[in-house]
């Protein structure tokens, strides 16, 4: 596995920056795409050799044909003698390539023509062409006669053909011209497969060289954006999220470990005083009754506490998102008002509830429960007796708003971010009963919901709203 110091890009050699862009995914996707073209491109050369070489043919058959027919018509018409002289005379064919004849009687013997063929042939047959003006050449050997050969009503043999040289060079043309470019865009793949696995690596080196900075303990540190837009400006847009929430968590250990030191301290070192009393001072059994209730009671907070914490870890880390489904949300209302509607009207309080029916989101019960609960709690605990507390949950063209409201002394807006976090208490609420751990709760449960949690002043109180947008919405 590689170790830290071999992210760093400068502790790379040529030879090994070499390998790396060879193994680069970006440079073998290049190589393997140019492999691909490279085949494609052959085969196209193949069909094009074949259709240019069968045009070729086509078209120097069809002028032989024209040719020998013409030839054929003035023997017919005007004899045998008008034949010999044209043959004598004719040297080029209307097509612009020189013409070959041969004329022989109905021995064998040669009677006129401009080429010699021993043993000349009826139909289509390529012979040997010698031409002196090609002889010692390379190209010698390329000369051959393409003709046709037909039996004329005397009995001598008529035999008209080109010189298939021509099409021998346009065959060599179109295998040169086909192996030129694809050699040239095959090196402009490669080249353009190396470039891009350069730019490539030039980011991943980016990349390491910042998350090498987080395992030192910069936490801080984000992968930069190229603003492209591409897949690297995606990943790296995943792995700052990711160190986002890591920074987060990290916050979050510490704002834990302090809290749990501030506010556990208090009751452990009651506790401790209590067993301290019981074992030095009490005497008779009602003496250790009354201190072990009093350490029992230190104890039942301290597991709340840490039941507590445990929930919100629980609910943060998204494993009851298994258990989503859809719910009533208007009947959860309807039962944290029955639950809580005996205690509020003991406490000199009135609740005011305006809950739309038939209201229904995607979450867990039990969890939405106990955020309503929290939050009828956290009302509960901080207004004064006679104070109404309002519970109104709608539903409009926005989504759904679940809205809870007091008339308390509210929370500063200095302060709103700050109770939704862990432990975390106003200086007014320091000698009221809690550990600091009701709103962080209700963050915890809405985000995993994915509800909107805003903190208002209700002038005066506190207005608590959660709203899902229409989206979220069954």
């Amino acid at each position: 596995m590689p170790q830290p110091s071999d992210m760093q890009p400068s502790l790379l050699t040529p030879k090994r920056r070499i390998r790396r862009t060879l193994r680069a995914s970006s440079f073998r996707f290049a190589l393997l795409y140019a492999v691909l073209f490279a085949l494609s491109y052959l085969v196209l050369g193949q069909v094009t050799y074949w259709i240019a070489t069968a045009a070729l043919e086509d078209q120097t058959r069809s002028a032989i044909e024209q040719e020998a027919s013409a030839m054929h018509n003035r023997y017919l018409v005007e004899g045998r003698a008008a034949l010999i002289g044209d043959l004598a005379e004719e040297g080029t064919a209307a097509s612009g390539f020189k013409l070959y004849t041969l004329l022989t009687d109905a021995k064998g013997a040669v009677v006129e023509g401009n080429v010699d063929i021993a043993a000349p042939q009826t139909g289509w047959h390529n012979y040997p062409l010698p031409l002196k003006e090609a002889e010692g050449t390379e190209d010698y050997d390329e000369h051959m006669l393409t003709a046709l050969g037909q039996q004329l009503e005397d009995g001598s043999l008529l035999l008209i053909g080109f010189d298939r040289y021509p099409i021998l060079e346009s065959q060599e043309a179109i295998v040169s011209a086909f192996l030129w470019s694809g050699g040239i865009m095959l090196l402009l793949a490669v080249s353009g497969g190396a470039f891009l696995g350069i730019r490539s690596l030039r980011r991943i080196d980016e990349f390491n060289r910042s998350l090498h900075l987080v395992m030192q303990g910069h936490l801080e540190t984000r992968l930069k954006l190229a603003g492209a837009g591409d897949e690297m400006d995606e990943l790296a847009q995943g792995v700052n999220a990711t160190l986002e929430r890591v920074g987060h968590l990290m916050e979050s250990v510490k704002q834990v470990s302090s809290g749990i030191a501030h506010d556990l301290r208090t009751p452990l070192s009651r506790l401790r005083q209590r067993l301290e009393t019981a074992a030095h001072r009490s005497q008779t059994p009602d003496e250790y009754k009354s201190a072990i209730e009093e350490a029992l009671s230190q104890i039942d907070i301290i597991l709340s506490t840490f039941v507590a914490l445990l929930r919100i870890a629980q609910i943060e880390a998204g494993g009851r998102k298994q258990k989503f489904g859809t719910i009533s949300l208007s009947q959860i209302c309807s039962t944290v008002i029955e639950a809580y509607g005996a205690s509020i009207e003991e406490e000199g309080r009135h609740l005011i509830a305006n809950i739309a029916p038939d209201i229904e989101v995607q979450g867990d019960r039990d969890l939405l429960f106990q955020l309503l609960a929290n939050l009828v709690e956290n009302a509960l605990r901080h207004t004064p007796a006679g104070s109404p507390i309002a519970l109104t949950l709608s539903r409009d063209a926005d989504g759904i708003r679940l809205m809870m409201e007091d008339k308390g002394p509210g929370i500063p807006a200095s302060e709103r971010e700050n109770v939704l976090t862990r432990f975390y208490r106003l200086e007014t609420s320091r000698t009221s009963p809690g550990s600091g751990l009701g709103l962080s709760l209700v963050k915890a449960v809405a985000d995993l919901h994915e509800a909107g949690l805003v903190l208002e002043d209700a002038a005066p109180g506190l207005r608590v709203t959660l709203r899902w947008p229409a989206s979220r919405s069954p």
